[in-house]
């Protein structure tokens, strides 16, 4: 063998050991080895031997001591080209076989490494599959100990920092090498994956976890290895690969949270509105989230943002298709949208704690104005129609008198209830829907309902007095005057008593309350109107029976007979009857407007055509007169009052008894009390007495005293109630009738709504107008 030979067997060795070291310094090499050489080996050093003891010598010297090569170059050089020369031709074909015999140390060497790395390895899949066994046991029960899944993973970083070193430094080996190398590493693979699987599978339970208080630890291991791989990531070298757990994980929270919400439409698919009342695992999920999740990670990963947003785009993209897919929404299901969609961004802003601006997109695309313009639209149509049948039974019901009585014997319309419960169910749909502008604009709407309804009765009710009048119809027209009446109040205490009570805390802005606090205050004071009219309208049907008795009145007949008993027998029947039936706050009413009715008739039938005062009797019997009738309604109201509603008749009867001496004195008293009593009235009245002749003079001193007395522009007195002219022909006595009922109802409106807020105030009605 040349020296240029030599040179290179001795480079390719040297490489070859530095091979060795290197897979080696890990104890994962393995390589066959040929048995054959060491025989080999035995057969050469014999012949060698043979030959020559110094090249034997040199040649076992340099296996002994083959990392020092390098130095020993020179001298081996030397003692090779002395072998060459000494060495006889017939030793040569031994001589031959030395860089076989020169491969010896190296094969020796490398078999007891082998072995070692054989050891090693089998120790390191032992570990492995102890690691293995914990990793199973951590799956069947995550919660048994979360130290158990951080140990796993320091061993496994370990490990995989191994390999990848190990893989990095054998990269220019040779493909057998490489193939080696990942045959043992295969197992560790194998775990790796699967540790890493069973990660996502924690992931996806995360909420699972979070309800267990016991396997809240795990997800704490969990954010601690996410963030430690986040770490290692970040301070990443060439041997390392990165494994960005951090996106995945964040890409399985996504996938789960589309999995629950895909789940809970499939339940729902033929009719997906009725999936709003079962979202509200949306809020318990988040509540989850903030209270048992977020603590756990990192403050930079921003958890709870973003399962609001992840949870926001699907809410988003679901109502997207209801709205896509369901063109022909009624209105409960826009009020349904609104409200849940304003109950979301209320919960998510305050619970959550959430900026309203960081959910994007906006829900319904900004689509909410068109939504409840469309809601008004459908409400407004339902209103008209649910108006026109409930007014159109309750008309019928009325003109062919069937009422119906509740509990308390008092008689009502059918409609009332089902009008009351329509509204009820509208302004509650719109109290869900936390919309102040939706709730506004429904209150307002049933109000113009509510109004057009009381227009109607008002019709109705004068119809229905004038087919009375004119054709004499059945005398129950009272009892469905006095159902209406009931009917009429019990709408106003519900908008003032619970409609108002209910609203007024809902509204937050006072620009809202106050516009809706006016239409409420114009619908109660409606109601009451109808009610004043139909009790105005009672009280005249009442005293047009009594027309007869009161033309008898301070007639000749008056003196013969007792007109006024017949009066107060007629007015006792009628109360006795309405009072079973009528709301017991509306009888207050009814009394004292049978009084006033009572009083207006009485100083009109003393005008009568055909009076004729004859004193002393006359004033005798009109004192007895009206003493009786005194003690009849004071067993309804007080004596006070009585004296101050009579008054009026006390100061005629006086009046009555003036001389012309003194008729400038009474009519001053008369004139103070009452500015707007009629001089032509009570001209008219002294015109009665027999023994007063009129004259000009007692005219005269009227007169001026009239004009003594400034113009009168204090508040109206029943005297303006009373018409000054003759008593209306037949033909007009319908013009009459009305023209009461409206004197009545004007008279007693304000006093009405007066009486009624008082009695609000009180919780019963004012003490003067307290029932015995």
């Amino acid at each position: 063998m040349s020296i240029e030979d030599e040179k290179k067997d001795v480079n390719k060795r040297a490489h070859k050991t530095n091979i060795t070291k290197l897979l080696k310094s890990y104890d994962l090499f393995k390589v066959k080895i040929n048995v054959n050489f060491r025989f080999e080996k035995d057969t050469l050093v014999k012949k060698v031997k043979k030959g020559s003891n110094i090249r034997a010598y040199l040649g076992l010297g340099r296996f002994s001591h083959s990392g020092k090569l390098g130095k020993q170059k020179d001298s081996e050089k030397e003692s090779m080209q002395k072998i060459i020369h000494s060495t006889s031709n017939q030793q040569q074909p031994t001589i031959n076989h030395f860089p076989k015999i020169n491969k010896v140390p190296q094969i020796n060497h490398n078999n007891v490494g082998t072995q070692e790395i054989q050891l090693q390895v089998q120790e390191m899949h032992q570990f492995i599959n102890r690691l293995w066994h914990s990793l199973k046991l951590h799956r069947q029960n995550p919660s048994s100990s979360a130290d158990n899944l951080l140990f796993i993973h320091s061993q496994l970083s370990a490990l995989e920092a191994s390999r990848d070193n190990t893989m990095h430094e054998a990269k220019f080996a040779s493909k057998d090498v490489i193939s080696v190398l990942q045959l043992y590493f295969k197992p560790l693979d194998d775990l790796l994956q699967d540790f890493t699987c069973y990660l996502w599978e924690l992931t996806r339970n995360i909420f699972t976890l979070a309800s267990n208080r016991h396997a809240k630890t795990v997800i704490k291991s969990l954010a601690r290895i996410i963030w430690l791989e986040e770490e290692m990531d970040v301070q990443m070298n060439e041997t390392r690969i990165a494994k960005s757990y951090k996106n995945n994980f964040f890409s399985i929270l996504n996938n789960t949270i589309l999995e629950r919400f895909e789940l809970f439409l499939s339940k729902v698919k033929d009719a997906p509105l009725t999936l709003l009342d079962k979202l509200d695992f949306i809020y318990n999920d988040l509540n989850l989230v903030k209270d048992e999740i977020e603590p756990l990670f990192p403050s930079h990963y921003n958890i709870r943002l973003f399962f609001v947003q992840e949870y926001h785009d699907q809410v988003y993209i679901w109502l997207n298709d209801v709205m896509q897919t369901d063109l022909t929404l009624d209105a409960g299901t826009i009020f349904d949208l609104i409200r849940w969609v304003r109950q979301y961004y209320l919960k998510i802003v305050s619970d959550m704690n959430i900026s309203q601006d960081l959910l994007e997109p906006e829900l319904l695309d900004g689509r909410e104005h068109e939504l409840i313009d469309c809601l008004l639209s459908i409400m407004r149509s339902k209103f008209q129609e649910w108006k026109n049948n409930l007014i159109g039974s309750d008309i019928k019901e009325f003109v062919e008198r069937h009422y119906e009585l509740d509990a308390d014997k008092v008689t009502g319309l059918s409609g009332t209830p089902v009008l009351l419960s329509m509204i009820n169910q509208q302004i509650d749909l719109a109290i869900m829907s936390t919309h102040e502008k939706i709730l506004a604009d429904v209150v307002k709407e049933c109000c113009k309902v509510m109004i057009d309804i009381q227009q109607t009765w008002i019709i109705v009710l004068e119809s229905e007095v004038r087919l009375y009048i004119e054709e004499r119809g059945e005398p129950r027209l009272l009892e469905y005057i006095v159902a209406l009446a009931n009917d009429e109040y019990l709408c106003a205490d519900h908008v003032d008593e619970k409609l108002k009570t209910k609203l007024e805390p809902l509204f937050k802005s006072k620009e809202y309350w106050d516009s809706v606090n006016v239409e409420l205050c114009h619908v109660r004071d409606g109601f009451l109107d109808v009610v004043t009219n139909a009790i105005s309208t009672a009280s005249c049907i009442v005293f047009n029976d009594l027309k007869k008795p009161f033309r008898e009145m301070h007639t000749s007949q008056w003196y013969k007979a007792d007109p006024m008993s017949v009066i107060i027998v007629t007015i006792d029947d009628y109360l006795n009857h309405i009072k079973s039936c009528l709301n017991s706050h509306l009888f207050a009413m009814m009394i004292d407007t049978m009084i006033q009715k009572f009083v207006i008739a009485y100083i009109e039938s003393m005008r009568n055509k055909n009076a004729k005062y004859r004193t002393p009797q006359c004033l005798d019997h009109m004192r007895k007169d009206i003493r009786v009738a005194e003690n009849f309604f004071m067993q309804y109201i007080k004596h006070d009052e009585i004296k101050r509603q009579f008054d009026p008749i006390h100061k005629l009867h006086n009046f009555l008894n003036t001389s012309r001496e003194v008729v400038h004195i009474d009519y001053y008293a008369l004139k103070t009390s009452y500015g707007d009593v009629s001089r032509k009235l009570l001209k008219n009245i002294l015109s009665k007495r027999y023994d007063l002749i009129t004259s000009r003079n007692i005219n005269k001193i009227i007169k001026s005293k009239e004009l003594e007395c400034s113009k009168y522009t204090g508040e109206p007195t029943i005297f303006s109630m009373i018409k000054v002219n003759e008593e209306d022909t037949s033909g007009e006595q319908l013009d009459r009738f009305k023209g009461e009922v409206q004197q009545l109802t004007n008279g007693f409106k304000d006093g009405f709504k007066d009486l009624y807020y008082k009695c609000k105030i009180k919780l019963h009605r004012p003490e003067s107008y307290q029932l015995y």
